[in-house]
């Protein structure tokens, strides 16, 4: 390959965008791009350099602010180039902050309306672009993730220098100017102990002001100002944590940098920060941007363990691995190039959207690492008609959309048979109307059975399973209920004579998600049952921690009795035994399981459901052998990626 990159810049010298900049200047080349880059502001090369420059490229880069992006777009209209503006930070914040005049926000609309490509380094990044350009026609836009370096080995030294300090030492990088607000982290230190000391690495023209409210506040012992040096893990191994406090980020380099060294990120809520942290570590966001609400979640996330914060961290940080940004930009330059990208590169998957469906995020994480995209609609109208692959999640499949995107490949996936009335006739209704697929995927052996299907078509079995970080969940105080309950609760109402039973037996029921209010109404007289109401699957595992065991609750009839019950995989996953009603899946889960499950004969009646609480073991504390539970290993061997190509990453 011999394509060529003009990447046009206005970085200089250290910061977060410089830094991933480079990061992607070095993979492009080492994939083979013949890459140039040309700062547009302090090299100023004039008109016609840039144009013959352009004209010898295959595609334009605009990284970060408005000029390179003015630049990029001009020349690719000019040379017939394609252009791409690689978007970093919030724009509408940015303006907020930074008003333009009327003439300039009309330059930046045309400007990103005319580009061939936006590339955004967070979803919020898109987000505050697409609401300062309203409804106006939008390019192909694509995010992807600011990366994290590799993973700091160094956990031990971490653990030993917190073993022999008795001060906190918490940490900021980043420049000392006004849309960093620094002096927000001065007044959180006034409220917190005064063994808790503050180090800001990083110079800039607010440092005077800073050091003069240090001697206001009190503070100069306790606030250490490093000035500008290079930045590596064991700066942010120093600290118990790294603060951030900004007006505003696009998706931060230094809290990456700090959660790959096993640091604890603790910051305001920006909504950068909140994609970043909430899908693992929520309790790391404060409330509000003000000193006290920072303060609060210092002082709440140092007391949880310090392994398990480093942990923690460190989860964090591989959900965005350097490789993924290197594949992404790769295949999205070839597709700009007009060069030919290898293997099927994109999976759209199809459902109705009236199911619960946590399958779709562990599929989408699986394609993801294995470079791959996917893309999820409720109607199969809005799949493109060259779409690659189409994955039905069936469901009735329409044999006219079908016909439509006749030349992508088809996977027809069934997680149950029919349910409702007269379900064999459904079933079998699917089976001789049903269009035929290329591949279909089946929840287990007896759904395919019971399906029928018998014209040739290959097949393989995926069965349920669980986040991962459901594996590394500690408990924090004692429980305070003696079962949890999880999920979609629609069919509580059948068991209301088994709720009955466990509150007569004086046992304290959790229920976890949302109940419909005629389900409150025929609870209300049970004073033992509580409901969280609905939350994230982040804040899931804390609160099935809140229980003894979980509870698993089926109504014995076909085809659920033959379903795999996700929620008891949950609570093994976390270390909770399981009390269960008695029936033909649940049998086989406590064989698979010796000890662990324990099955209730009659469970109307309340006289058994103590002892068999009683007689269950601890909780678990070590779960890695229960690692095949978990959506990767799940998903990694299935014959369906070999398949479809899938199996290899994109290149």
């Amino acid at each position: 390959m011999s394509a060529s990159v003009l990447l046009l810049t206005e970085e200089e010298g250290t910061g977060g965008v410089n830094t991933v900049t480079t990061l992607l200047e070095s993979a492009l080349q080492t994939r083979g791009w013949s890459l140039l880059r040309v700062n547009v502001r302090h090299h100023r090369p004039s008109f016609m350099t840039l144009l013959s420059l352009a004209r010898q490229s295959d595609v334009l880069i605009a990284s970060n602010n408005f000029l390179p992006a003015y630049w990029a777009v001009m020349l690719g209209l000019l040379a017939q180039r394609p252009s791409v503006i690689w978007v970093h930070g919030p724009l509408q914040e940015v303006l907020r902050e930074r008003p333009v005049s009327w003439l300039k926000h009309q330059l930046l609309r045309w400007t990103c309306r005319m580009a061939d490509v936006q590339v955004f380094s967070s979803r919020s990044t898109l987000h505050s672009l697409q609401a300062v350009l309203g409804r106006q026609r939008q390019p192909w836009q694509e995010v992807l993730l600011n990366p994290a370096p590799a993973l700091s080995p160094l956990l031990p030294a971490i653990v030993q220098h917190s073993a022999h300090t008795d001060t906190v030492p918490l940490g900021f990088v980043g420049r000392l100017s006004a849309e960093k607000r620094p002096e927000r982290l001065l007044h959180m230190l006034a409220l917190l102990p005064a063994h808790h000391h503050l180090t800001l690495v990083g110079d800039g023209p607010l440092r005077p002001a800073l050091e003069q409210l240090a001697l206001q506040l009190g503070l100069q012992a306790r606030v250490h100002f490093a000035g500008a040096q290079t930045v590596t893990p064991a700066t942010y191994q120093a600290w118990q944590a790294t603060l951030l406090c900004s007006a505003y980020e696009g998706y931060p380099l230094a809290a990456l940098e700090s959660l790959a060294a096993g640091t604890p990120c603790i910051a305001t809520p920006l909504p950068a920060l909140r994609e970043m942290l909430a899908p693992l570590a929520p309790q790391w966001l404060a409330d509000d941007d003000s000193p006290q609400a920072l303060a609060a979640a210092v002082l709440a996330a140092l007391q949880r363990p310090l392994v398990e914060r480093l942990r923690l961290a460190q989860s964090v940080a591989r959900l965005h691995p350097q490789a993924a940004l290197e594949r992404a930009w790769h295949r999205l330059l070839l597709r700009c190039s007009g060069l030919p990208v290898p293997g099927p590169r994109h999976v759209h998957f199809v459902h109705s959207g009236r199911a619960y469906l946590p399958e779709l995020a562990a599929y989408s994480r699986h394609l993801h690492s294995l470079g791959h995209r996917s893309t999820v609609h409720e109607d199969a109208a809005q799949v493109p008609a060259d779409a690659d692959i189409v994955w039905w999640i069936c469901g009735r499949v329409s044999s006219a959309q079908m016909h439509r995107l006749r030349h992508s490949v088809h996977v027809h996936e069934y997680a149950s048979a029919s349910v409702g009335r007269w379900p064999a006739l459904k079933d079998c209704t699917k089976r001789w109307t049903t269009p035929k697929p290329h591949w279909r995927v089946f929840l287990n052996d007896w759904v395919r059975e019971r399906l029928g299907f018998a014209d040739g078509v290959p097949d393989g079995l995926r069965d349920m399973g669980v986040p991962p970080e459901f594996l590394h969940a500690q408990p924090g105080a004692a429980p305070d209920h003696d079962l949890v309950y999880l999920g979609e609760m629609g069919r509580l109402r059948e068991m209301l004579p088994v709720l009955r039973a466990i509150d007569q037996a004086g046992l304290r029921l959790l229920l976890v998600g949302e109940a419909s209010a005629s389900l409150q109404r025929a609870l209300g007289g049970l004073r033992g049952v509580h409901c969280t109401g609905r939350m994230a699957q982040s804040e899931v595992p804390a609160q099935l921690l809140r229980a003894r065991a979980g509870l698993n609750l089926m109504p014995d009839r076909l085809p659920l009795t033959m379903q795999t019950s996700t929620k008891v995989l949950e609570y093994l996953a976390v270390g909770l035994p399981v009390l269960s009603n008695d029936y033909a899946w649940a049998r086989s889960a406590a064989a698979r399981h010796p000890g662990r499950i324990a099955l209730i004969d009659q469970p109307e009646q309340s006289a058994g459901w103590r002892q068999a609480l009683q007689a269950l073991p601890a909780r678990q504390t070590e779960r890695q052998h229960l690692q095949a539970l978990t959506w990767p290993q799940v998903l990694a061997d299935l014959p369906i990626w070999a398949a479809l190509g899938l199996d290899r990453r994109g290149a």
